[in-house]
């Protein structure tokens, strides 16, 4: 379950006369799945835009590790790992009994989706000792990624309804890209020839103490119609500062914004790097934005 989670085809296969499979048969089993597939469900605005990539592209949407990083050699032998698109590396425990994985991170920044203090960084690329306990997969996002998310819920109906959540995840260069293809969800046509839909290009970058994140508007209508709008921004491997904590400022579209008006930004350190994170946001998804969150006003 924690496995194919992650799969593009993601459901479990039964028939009416076989063995019961519904996993609220074992609580391990229940535990471990919903923890894999709720993060699968915020993923979901991820892995629609890469099936968008692979309609329009060819790119298949699981992709092994050599795929990505075809200059690393150590990586055309690996497959018991693989990406979703190019940001988003699975390495689940393939052997019974098992409570951790040595996995293979290419070089990089690499943060752990379910635990952003546990990062990998490396200058090349190297085998790491993982811990898996019984209810988790190891699922993390590439520095350099932007990950289009939305809230936890029991369906995908539900999902695509939600607030949004921009997971920045800075690379070496403190430099991360990320796209978000969306569209009704039903109609069997899928690319820019429909009349309704989104996609929208996010980049961000360093300003000196300031970590900038801003959107560009390819097709807006879909998002604008259905009132999708932008909750939350976490920026993960900024520089740990501890002289930080107490001294940030928020700017969205240049204007300074304070907690009178219902937005919350604060700064900590996760693990090796420090992390800051924006709660309270309430901006169409559908329109250009800029934030900027300094670590020091």
């Amino acid at each position: 379950m924690q496995l194919g989670a992650f799969y593009p085809f993601s459901r479990n296969h039964a028939s009416y006369n076989s063995t019961a499979q519904e996993l609220y048969n074992w609580p391990s089993v229940a535990r471990s799945a919903k923890k894999a597939l709720g993060l699968r469900y915020r993923l979901l605005p991820y892995f629609y835009t890469a099936m968008y990539e692979a309609h329009t592209k060819g790119i298949p949407i699981a992709r092994p590790l050599f795929f990505t990083f075809p200059e690393d050699v150590e990586t055309y032998g690996i497959n018991t790992q693989f990406l979703i698109g190019k940001g988003v590396m699975v390495s689940p425990v393939l052997k019974p009994g098992m409570t951790s994985v040595n996995a293979y991170f290419p070089a990089g920044k690499w943060f752990n989706l379910f635990n952003y203090s546990l990062a990998v960084n490396t200058t090349v690329g190297k085998y790491v000792r993982l811990d898996a306990p019984d209810d988790s997969i190891n699922v993390h996002v590439r520095g350099g990624t932007i990950l289009v998310m939305q809230e936890e819920a029991n369906t995908t109906q539900q999902v695509r309804k939600s607030g949004i959540e921009l997971v920045v995840a800075l690379g070496k260069d403190s430099n991360a890209t990320g796209d978000v293809f969306m569209d009704d969800g039903e109609v069997l046509e899928m690319g820019v020839n429909k009349t309704e839909f989104s996609l929208v290009r996010f980049t961000s970058r360093m300003e000196g103490d300031a970590a900038v994140v801003e959107s560009k508007i390819v097709n807006g209508t879909y998002a604008a119609r259905h009132q999708l709008v932008v909750k939350k921004v976490v920026f993960l491997g900024l520089k740990a500062d501890s002289s930080s904590k107490n001294s940030t400022a928020l700017f969205v579209n240049g204007m300074r914004l304070s907690e009178n008006e219902g937005v919350r930004a604060n700064y900590g350190i996760r693990g090796r790097f420090g992390a800051a994170e924006v709660q309270g946001l309430s901006h169409s998804i559908g329109k250009d934005f800029e934030l900027k969150f300094k670590f020091r006003s």
